[in-house]
């Protein structure tokens, strides 16, 4: 980043070509608005432009944190001829392959070749609109450019290809707790706590609280019971140990899932 002391030192002027999306800062880890775009970059006197030092890319600029990473417009402007010059190429050679124009996909948004980027989504959808795993990524891809619409109905033809994969349940979990069907929400959740490979603690957590909200206590005391005796680290979250609290009030039993914290911890 540049650095000025006094009024001396090197300065950002000229901003062009900004391109904003939604984001996660690879700095300070907080949702964010991302921007991308070329500016110049000027030795400066009393923040006056002296003597220009070339024109820089500013990658991921975090609204929240300012931070963000640079390199000269030349090198990146290289980087994305070449790099999209490589995704054409292997889905030239392999047309048929949902991976090479995933991987395309991935090329355009990372350079913010969104129109691009978004006729390739829509030929993807067309082309492999069967495939489980294309869609679910096609969906993912979507939700990440904040088109809540288009990634429903990706995520919706990957449950029609596999209702029983575990992410399609956990997709069909937030569509439950949508149509407020709780017998399907508890069933679901169970099948979640059960899953080997885990990962599931934030979406359990929302069932246990829409069960609170239906005053299904037993089911989510059943629930929160489950979790804890797989996440027993859970019983720190402050989240879980009011939920806990919750469910245990409603089914009229002591504080038995979250012992209470030392003396002197506040919860």
């Amino acid at each position: 980043m540049p650095i000025t002391i006094n009024g001396i030192g090197t300065h950002y002027y000229f901003k062009r070509n900004l391109v904003s999306n939604p984001g996660v800062c690879e700095h300070c880890r907080r949702a964010a608005t991302l921007s991308d775009y070329d500016v110049g970059l000027f030795f400066v006197v009393v923040y006056i432009p002296v003597i220009p030092l070339g024109r820089q890319m500013i990658i991921g600029e975090c609204n929240a944190c300012g931070m963000h990473r640079a390199m000269p417009l030349k090198q990146w402007e290289q980087l994305r001829e070449q790099a999209i010059s490589n995704g054409l190429n292997q889905l030239g050679q392999a047309p048929n392959s949902a991976e090479a124009a995933l991987s395309l996909l991935a090329t355009y948004s990372m350079f913010n070749q969104l129109a691009d980027a978004w006729d390739l989504a829509a030929a993807i959808r067309a082309t492999h609109g069967a495939d489980y795993d294309t869609m679910l990524a096609l969906g993912t891809w979507f939700e990440s450019r904040q088109h809540a619409a288009e990634a429903n109905d990706c995520f919706q033809a990957a449950v029609r290809i596999d209702p029983e994969r575990i992410s399609s349940k956990r997709i069909r979990l937030f569509d439950a707790m949508e149509a407020k069907k709780n017998s399907e929400v508890q069933s679901l959740a169970n099948a979640l706590v059960e899953d080997r490979q885990g990962g599931h603690e934030g979406v359990l957590l929302l069932a246990a609280k829409f069960l609170l909200q239906q005053q299904k206590f037993e089911e989510a005391y059943a629930l929160l019971k489950k979790l804890l005796e797989k996440y027993p680290e859970l019983k720190k979250d402050k989240e879980i140990r009011r939920s806990a609290r919750e469910a245990e009030q409603g089914v009229g039993l002591p504080t038995t899932l979250v012992p209470p914290k030392k003396l002197g911890m506040l919860d």
